[in-house]
Formats: structure tokens, sequence, C-alpha cells
């Protein structure tokens, strides 16, 4: 008997059921991938907002330990609703003291902010790879803005990370509050 004529001895697939296994691969491929990203991103901003609240955390226990906040002589516009923007030179300097990198501020070599990663060039950065800004309030009113002309949240600290854009914005008609992640909730009203 011909061995191309009997089915039983067929050996593999056809170049047509090859091509339709692989379609249907890329179709759940396609339609898994979504999924996937938005997981992603979900899991980046959760991990961005621990972040943000435990820096908060970290300059409120400075806080209630020295009776004022670690800041950097020279950067005390930090926190005012008119002060500078966000800066990262006076977030970088923040966190240094936080981490137990400035005895002239925290003369007790305390550890208040011990991230659970390495951290270069004095650098604490989000899960985007952007460094985290904060804003402290300054006049001790328990008042914050984060922008001038934003409004001001009730907080001795604002913590933000810019999200996946690396951008923060500068006004509520930014998209300011599309990615951004910060340790207090902001509201587009």
């Amino acid at each position: 008997m011909n061995p191309i004529s009997n089915p039983t001895s067929r050996r593999g697939f056809t170049l047509i059921e090859m091509l339709v296994v692989i379609a249907i691969i890329s179709i759940l491929a396609g339609l898994l991938f979504p999924a996937v990203s938005k997981g992603i991103l979900s899991s980046k901003q959760n991990k961005a907002a621990a972040e943000c609240k435990a820096i908060a955390a970290a300059v409120v226990m400075f806080y209630e330990e020295y009776g004022y906040m670690p800041v950097p002589a020279g950067n005390q516009g930090y926190g005012k609703p008119d002060g500078p923007p966000f800066s990262d030179e006076g977030s970088r300097e923040i966190l240094k003291v936080l981490m137990g990198e400035n005895q002239d501020i925290n003369p007790k070599d305390k550890v208040f902010l011990n991230p659970n990663r390495p951290i270069k060039e004095g650098i604490y950065k989000d899960p985007w790879g952007s460094q985290y800004q904060i804003k402290l309030d300054l006049d001790y009113n328990r008042r914050v803005g984060i922008f001038p002309g934003s409004g001001q949240y009730n907080q001795r600290v604002i913590v933000l990370s810019p999200g996946k854009d690396k951008e923060l914005g500068s006004t509520k008609t930014d998209e300011f509050f599309e990615d951004n992640v910060a340790n207090v909730v902001i509201t587009t009203d």
C-alpha cells in the first residue's frame, strides 16, 4: 500500500494546520496583552503609592522627633502655596536627611526611611525611574500647596511620583491628575 494514501501513517502538521495554530496563539496573546499591561501598571501604581506613604510617614516621624521639618538651609520655601515648585535637588536633600545622611539636620543620625532597594546617587526613584518629589508644611500650619494656584491640602507633607509619563504637570488643567501617584487624594474638583 502507498504510505501517502494511508491516513494512519501521516507524521506531522500540514502547513495550513500549523498556520491555524499560530493564528489561534496570536489571537489569545493579543487578548491577554492588555490585561497583563493593565496589571503591570496597577502594580507599579500600588508600589509608588506605598512608597509615597512611607516617605510621608518618615517626614512625620522626623517632625515628631525633632519638632522641625527635615529641610536643608535655603529650601525653606518648599511647601508654601506660592513657593517654588517641586525640586529634584530639594527632594533629594530631604530624602538624604530621612535616610540619616545629614548630621547637621539629623544630629541623632536616626534613619527614618529605609528603602527596600538600593539607592543610586542619593536618588530614590519611583517604579518608572523618576525621583519622588516632596513638598513640606514649612509654615507649620498643616497646609501644603502642590503648585501655585492649585489649592492646599491639610497635610504636613505631600509626596508625588510623576507616574509613567514622568511629568508632574503644573495646574489643574494639565494632565497632572491622570497618572501621578501621591500620598494624598487628589481630585479634579
